[in-house]
């Protein structure tokens, strides 16, 4: 009698292996095979739900002009004004809504890793601190001086809002100014040092070289030696003082005394490269050396 050999088993699950139909039968809906692991495939998401979310944002998105809408319309029909921060909440919490949306669906957040969701998370919380921070600062800057919560020109040094006078209510008013700040803050130490001299003087106080403050020194330097450059004349305060402290030119364009001595040179002047080697006492600032006047 022949051996019938016994029947040999050809199953997937006998060898181990699955076919794609198992494979696909053993994934659920979150992307997880039968086994617990973790399937990395792109997740697709159901037409209906992508019409779902496509549906909730064209709402959200009327919503917020119906909003705005409404406001307008409120403020005309009942003489109502709404608060700004209404206005901003308002706007910011359906914003928020559709963009929760966004990634959920949209981006898959919702199908991903979670660790994907906590980088997205703490990414707005850094963003959130960098706009609340600001905010806290553009809201706070009238705190010590009115006129640092006024906008500043555009441009940076193109202008700033500065004291006006006083409105009907008693309370400081503020203008743009067009000058750059570095013209106006020369303008307002212009206005110091005269009213400093003109106050000493009609005290009787002696006009001493410490009469100014150091920064206000290197200014009256820097621009009497520019006054005299350009053959312009003097207010009777600078003058008076430039005749007590003749010395005082020696800190023209230049931080400290015992630097720039002898007669003031003009900025464009010091901002000229020196021309040959000019060796001590071969020549003084008005007496141009050998050198030089080779070079000349």
């Amino acid at each position: 009698m022949a051996h019938t050999p016994p029947a040999t088993r050809t199953s997937d699950a006998f060898h181990g292996t699955q076919g794609p139909e198992s494979k696909l039968a053993t994934q659920d809906a979150g992307g997880r095979d039968g086994h617990g692991g973790h399937h990395h495939g792109h997740h697709i998401v159901p037409r209906r739900i992508l019409l779902t979310v496509f549906g909730l944002l064209l709402f959200f998105t009327f919503a917020t002009v119906g909003a705005a809408q409404f406001e307008y319309w409120l403020s005309l029909t009942f003489d109502v004004v709404i608060p700004q921060w209404v206005n901003v909440a308002v706007a910011l919490s359906i914003a928020a809504v559709k963009s929760v949306i966004v990634a959920a669906f949209f981006m898959q957040l919702k199908y991903d890793s979670p660790v994907n969701s906590l980088v997205v998370v703490f990414t707005l919380m850094c963003f959130a601190c960098f706009i609340g921070f600001t905010s806290i600062d553009l809201g706070s800057r009238d705190a010590l001086y009115g006129y640092k919560a006024k906008h500043i020109i555009s441009g940076g040094t193109g202008g700033i809002s500065v004291p006006a006078g006083k409105d009907a209510d008693g309370k400081t008013k503020y203008e743009q100014t067009t000058k750059p700040q570095v013209v106006r803050a020369k303008e307002l130490a212009d206005v110091q040092i005269t009213s400093t001299i003109q106050s000493a003087i009609g005290n009787g106080l002696p006009l001493t070289r410490d009469l100014l403050s150091k920064t206000l020194q290197v200014r009256f330097a820097n621009r009497a030696s520019e006054l005299i450059a350009t053959k312009q004349p003097f207010e009777d305060a600078w003058s008076t003082y430039l005749d007590k402290n003749p010395t005082i030119l020696e800190l023209a364009h230049s931080g400290h005394s015992g630097h720039g001595g002898g007669h003031a040179k003009s900025s464009a002047a010091m901002s000229r490269p020196v021309a040959g080697l000019v060796m001590p006492g071969a020549g003084g600032d008005g007496d141009a050396g050998p050198s030089q006047s080779a070079a000349h």
